[in-house]
């Protein structure tokens, strides 16, 4: 009985933690402050996004494909026969190119909490 307590009780606790921090983080990208992982293009200083030039060009280049109507695999060749990468140092892979250009982060919009349970 009262190990069945103190379970109730930390279960509670912990979503109360759980409920807190999201609350937080939802607050901080309400302000303006990115939440998020790297970001190919842009560098986290103090929780704002910079650009970063030396990738940036990378993403306009994306973007400047996909203007002109070129599909996705389309691009994919393009980025990785110039040679660019990504972050991590791996050629470009489908999925990365249309994350990309799926994201709002690149027209300046910060997007959080996306996926909910």
């Amino acid at each position: 009985m009262m190990f069945q307590l103190l379970s109730s009780i930390s279960e509670y606790e912990r979503n109360v933690i759980i409920d807190r921090g999201k609350m937080g983080m939802i607050q901080r990208a309400k302000e303006g402050y990115y939440n998020g992982g790297r970001v190919l293009g842009y560098d986290s200083v103090n929780k704002h996004l910079v650009i970063y030039e030396e990738q940036a060009h990378i993403i306009r280049l994306i973007f400047d494909y996909a203007e002109q109507n070129l599909g996705y695999k389309a691009i994919v060749n393009c980025v990785n026969t110039m040679g660019y990468k990504t972050k991590r140092g791996n050629p470009f892979p489908f999925n990365t190119i249309k994350t990309i250009l799926d994201n709002p982060i690149y027209i300046g919009k910060i997007r959080f909490n996306m996926y909910k349970n």
